[in-house]
């Protein structure tokens, strides 16, 4: 217990520690979230990274070719820029499978939870 110059109780100098019932539930709702951003992740590897490659790539040539011209050979420069908008394109499309998987994994924790373990 520390002292407080101010206050004449001694308050504790740990912070108060979750019930075990209530630790569980928490450990357990963790492990339906990483298994459901792993869930996440596997689906944009099987469905959305060839799409977001290609999505990716057009875009940035359309944006490239506004940028620097419509030059007949490609430059560093422009080359640059496109795989820039391909890394982008797959970074947002992955994060967004990888967040989207793990609330789906928390919502299933939350709804799977027994009435018990509510109160």
């Amino acid at each position: 217990m520390l002292m407080n110059r101010y206050m004449k109780n001694p308050t504790p100098s740990v912070s108060p520690q979750l019930s075990l019932p209530a630790a569980r539930s928490e450990a357990r709702q963790n492990t339906f979230s990483v298994v459901g951003a792993g869930i996440g992740v596997v689906l944009f590897l099987a469905v959305a990274l060839l799409p977001s490659l290609v999505y990716g790539g057009v875009a940035s040539v359309q944006l490239a070719s506004g940028v620097f011209g419509m030059s007949g050979a490609p430059t560093l420069g422009t080359s640059a820029f496109i795989v820039l908008g391909m890394v982008i394109a797959v970074t947002a499309a992955g994060s967004l499978f990888t967040a989207m998987g793990a609330v789906a994994g928390a919502s299933v924790a939350a709804l799977t939870r027994s009435p018990l373990a509510r109160r």
